[in-house]
């Protein structure tokens, strides 16, 4: 089971290793810093026919809560290591996806809002986009939804007082962003605790949704990946953009990209963990970010 927090640290003596180690130290009884010495992981093309067999040496030193003891262990060839993080990988997709009881939650509060909006605007429309339309959500992702219709001014004011008014959030969870660079209203639904972001005539994010759902048909290993990163990205309170991190549909993005790079066009039997270290040895050691910008074959 995945607790609510994953820490490790890896500590990582050759400069020249691709990528050390995704270390995840799950322990529900005792709470342990984890510390993994001198070892490195080599690409896969590096392994010989019988790496599964090769075993190297580590010193792991765990320090307990109230003992520190020093204990030398066997560490897995870089084949097993790969094999074991695709099934942590596995595992952490299938505790993440939503129940249909979340989902059905989300939808409830997708259709009060609806309903808030279409008494205010009869002959307006609201869109789901982001995450939830295209079902790359976690369980702390918000909703996007996008509210189309015709006005001189964007009613965001308007909106804001009649979600309070109804219940459907409380006052000091509201905020108004009418000086972004898409103004949108933010707010967290009193019955679920959901987070809501309302945008007005942004049509775009409802056809970019339908652009990356065709994505996740071409590739089936896209989801898992997505999820993983996000919750990484999440954990370094790296996740939003107004706080110099990444967006979600940028973060997607990256990935599709990674995918359609690859030397092997990545299916529905790939390893996860191998590709999830070489997204990480793409886009954190070898992407030169001031000459180079990503594209994406829309074909």
């Amino acid at each position: 089971m995945y607790g609510s927090k994953i820490c490790g640290t890896a500590v990582i003596r050759d400069p020249s290793a691709t990528v050390a180690a995704v270390l995840v130290v799950l322990m529900n009884r005792k709470r342990y810093d984890l510390v993994l010495r001198a070892t490195a992981v080599h690409r896969p093309a590096e392994c010989g026919r019988h790496c599964d067999v090769t075993q190297s040496r580590a010193a792991v030193t765990t320090r307990g809560l109230n003992e520190r003891t020093e204990t030398t262990v066997m560490v897995a060839s870089p084949a097993a290591r790969y094999r074991r993080l695709h099934e942590e990988i596995e595992q952490f997709y299938a505790h993440m996806i939503p129940t249909p009881t979340e989902h059905s939650l989300r939808v409830m509060v997708v259709n009060r809002i609806e309903q808030i909006v279409l008494n205010l605007w009869p002959s307006a429309r609201v869109e789901m986009f982001g995450s939830f339309r295209t079902g790359l959500y976690l369980p702390t992702s918000d909703i996007d939804l996008v509210v189309i219709g015709q006005w001189e001014k964007l009613p965001l004011r308007t909106l804001e007082m009649e979600l309070i008014n109804q219940g459907i959030a409380e006052t000091n969870s509201v905020r108004v962003l009418d000086k972004a660079s898409v103004p949108i209203v933010k707010l967290t639904d009193r019955q679920t605790q959901v987070k809501v972001d309302i945008s007005f005539n942004m049509e775009s994010g409802v056809q970019s949704a339908k652009l990356i759902k065709g994505y996740k048909r071409d590739y089936p290993v896209l989801e898992k990946l997505v999820l993983v990163l996000k919750q990484f990205l999440l954990q370094r309170d790296l996740n939003e953009v107004f706080t110099g991190g990444i967006s979600s549909y940028s973060l997607i993005l990256m990935c599709i990209s990674f995918l359609q790079q690859h030397h092997r066009k990545p299916n529905g039997f790939s390893n996860l963990g191998v590709l999830l270290i070489e997204f990480f040895e793409l886009y954190g050691r070898k992407f030169n970010y001031m000459k180079i910008g990503g594209w994406l074959n829309c074909e």
